[in-house]
């Protein structure tokens, strides 16, 4: 069976964590070898890891070797791996080229300006490039365009190792619209015109329109708006709104606010 140490050395501090079971069962196995991969390193930082061969494995020693790398500045992330091979452990030294974003640029994005959008991705110039960030943070760009109501938006994002250009390409899409809004009917008031004055009331607290963008925002506020309005006219017993849509076939969206009232209450 494979057992591994891994040492991880980052630009801002060293060693993030060790596997404690491999640490035990390995630190007193014999170096036999010691392999390079990945980008090349400094001939004087390789002739340190050559150096443990024919000798115990010594977490202490690797990770001094890492910390005198990082700190004569190196600019490489360096995982160090030990595997079982027949009389001893095997070092597997491998390097990656750290790739600092020169530049961060969005490219579709009509509605919104890049001053707004910087911030969302929590990412600067001068960071060093991780694909999981990048995608994160274009996740957080959609998350935030639903939200503006552009629900049919698509944003992927691309970094050109050369350049070192972090580009988010965002297709906005047109703005989800409202095309209705229906209430559940208020059966438990009893006049006619009563119960459409209050329908019309609960339509008006909501706060879309038919033609307005739906935001995800602005649909929360109007689910407590009702909420509160029901409150005050003394439905005390009912539920909260439960938002049903349906999409028609130009895109817009039919919004149905489904409440049990309940009985009125009145003291």
């Amino acid at each position: 069976m494979k057992a591994c140490l891994l040492f991880l050395l980052f630009a801002f501090g060293v060693i993030a964590r060790a596997e404690q079971a491999d640490f035990q069962a390995l630190r007193e196995e014999r170096v036999q070898d010691v392999v390079f991969s990945g980008d090349a390193l400094p001939d004087n930082t390789k002739s340190r890891f050559d150096a443990l061969k024919r000798k115990d494995l010594s977490p202490i020693t690797v990770r001094s070797i890492l910390l005198w790398y990082h700190e004569s500045g190196g600019e490489s992330q360096v995982d160090v791996r030990a595997e079982k091979v027949p009389g001893g452990v095997r070092l597997i030294v491998h390097a990656r080229k750290k790739l600092r974003i020169a530049e961060i640029l969005f490219e579709g994005n009509q509605s919104v300006s890049t001053n707004v959008l910087l911030p969302i991705v929590e990412i600067k110039d001068g960071q060093e490039f991780e694909g999981d960030q990048a995608k994160a943070s274009a996740e957080k760009l959609l998350l935030f365009y639903g939200k503006q109501g552009y629900l049919a938006a698509d944003i992927k994002y691309t970094f050109d190792p050369q350049s070192k250009v972090l580009k988010f390409l965002i297709v906005e899409g047109e703005p989800t619209l409202l095309a209705s809004l229906d209430v559940s009917p208020l059966t438990v008031v009893e006049k006619r015109e009563l119960r459409d004055r209050y329908e019309r009331e609960i339509r008006e607290v909501f706060g879309l329109d038919v033609g307005d963008r739906i935001q995800r925002d602005k649909v929360v506020e109007g689910i407590q708006a009702v909420k509160d309005w029901l409150r005050e006219r003394d439905f005390l017993l009912a539920r909260d709104p439960v938002m049903e849509y349906k999409v028609t076939a130009d895109g817009k969206v039919g919004l149905t606010l489904t409440i049990d009232y309940g009985p009125r209450i009145r003291y």
